[in-house]
């Protein structure tokens, strides 16, 4: 198989941890998003990553992906109840929405825009908070939830003062980081040095408020 991927994409992370967990052999073509090649939209039409090439065809988007690998490995990550297994969906699209609010916070360019972006970050994680016992889920790797929240809490923590104003604690979401880094499907998810290539990224090429304010 072949992983069209950017280095920092967190859908692809979960993509990633997928198919480490099936142990399947596969290659990672990393693309520029500032000039994506033409055959990645050869089998993402959108331009999107992740996309995958298989044996069968290729597919896009990462929770279309992730619903094939596990029907194709029998890797059991989402609930066999239905009502549960709705609830777990709609848990990751809040995830996605916080994910997404949390981004956009980061790469504010002024304070102004960086307090507009963060009051909606706020509320949707807040929405993302209120699907039950969500951090206290099965620390089992092998949970659809758990696949989604762990690359959005790796780059949380990288967030600054950012982590500051959320109802939850740094420690609580280093704990459980450091509990999916037993893991090697988890900890072997990004790419070496992630945390320095992350931060750079969001400073020097989206010029982070937040991130460098101190300076200012």
């Amino acid at each position: 198989m072949e992983l069209y991927s950017f280095n920092l994409c967190p859908y692809v992370q979960r993509t990633i941890i997928l198919l480490r967990l099936a142990k399947i052999e596969f290659e990672i073509n990393y693309i520029d998003l500032n000039n994506k090649p033409k055959e990645l939209f050869e089998i993402s039409p959108l331009g999107k990553v992740p996309a995958l090439k298989t044996t069968e065809g290729s597919l896009f988007e990462s929770s279309v992906i992730n619903e094939y690998l596990n029907e194709k490995y029998d890797l059991d990550l989402y609930s066999k109840n239905p009502y549960l297994l709705a609830r777990e969906r709609i848990t990751v699209i809040l995830i996605d929405k916080a994910l997404s609010s949390y981004f956009n916070c980061l790469i504010a360019k002024n304070k102004e825009m960086y307090q507009q972006r963060l009051s909606q970050f706020k509320d949707d994680f807040n929405n993302m908070l209120g699907q039950g016992d969500l951090f206290k889920n099965s620390k089992s790797e092998k949970n659809i939830v758990n696949i989604a929240l762990y690359p959005f809490v790796q780059r949380l923590l990288l967030g600054g003062d950012i982590c500051k104003e959320l109802p939850i604690s740094k420690s609580f979401l280093e704990d459980y980081i450091n509990s999916f880094e037993l893991y090697d499907s988890y900890r072997e998810s990004v790419i070496k040095d992630f945390d320095n290539t992350f931060l750079s990224y969001i400073v020097q090429e989206k010029k982070s408020y937040i991130l460098t304010k101190e300076d200012k």
